[in-house]
């Protein structure tokens, strides 16, 4: 196939929203109930996770991540509005992408990290190269995915009755 994508490449993608699983609603009540779960990872993992590791500069980590979680949550509460979320649908999404990315993988990622210099045998130098190294597979499985997903896209594997129709069907 040459030249762009069209509408119907991407029409399986269209169905969680169409279905109403992933509907501006649905989308705003998930961001106004995981607020309180965002501050619960902050608190593990600055006040109990990060508390005796060796890890180097958590604080100024901490006050970025608060920023960031500050910034986050208002942004639940403002798209958690019907006649906010109802202008903006494509923002609301990308909210809830951050906001999920955030919650089940930046915290995780950072626990993990912090408990890892907590051990006796951690060293500066071991944690810098297990975290340069966790994200540069990070990355790599980024841009794998990427490519596999675009390549998917341009074997007509996302319209309807393509190979991932049928699997979603089967769901």
């Amino acid at each position: 196939m040459a030249g762009k994508l069209t509408y119907n490449d991407f029409v399986v993608l269209r169905k969680p929203f169409e279905s109403k699983r992933q509907s501006p609603s649905n989308l705003a009540a998930i961001l106004l109930l995981g607020i309180p779960f965002l501050w619960l990872f902050y608190y593990l993992t600055f006040s109990i996770a990060a508390e005796m590791t060796v890890f180097p500069n958590v604080e100024q980590m901490k006050n970025i991540q608060f920023s960031f979680t500050l910034i986050i949550s208002i942004l639940c509460l403002l798209f958690s509005v019907p006649t906010i979320y109802k202008k903006l649908e494509w923002v609301q999404y990308v909210i809830n992408t951050l906001f999920s990315q955030l919650l089940f993988c930046v915290y995780p990622f950072l626990i993990a990290l912090y408990i890892l210099g907590e051990q006796d045998s951690a060293s500066l130098e071991s944690l810098m190269n297990f975290t340069y190294m966790a994200l540069a597979i990070g990355i790599v499985i980024f841009l794998v995915t990427c490519v596999r997903f675009y390549l998917l896209l341009r074997k007509g594997a996302y319209r309807e009755g393509g190979s991932k129709d049928r699997v979603r069907n089967r769901f």
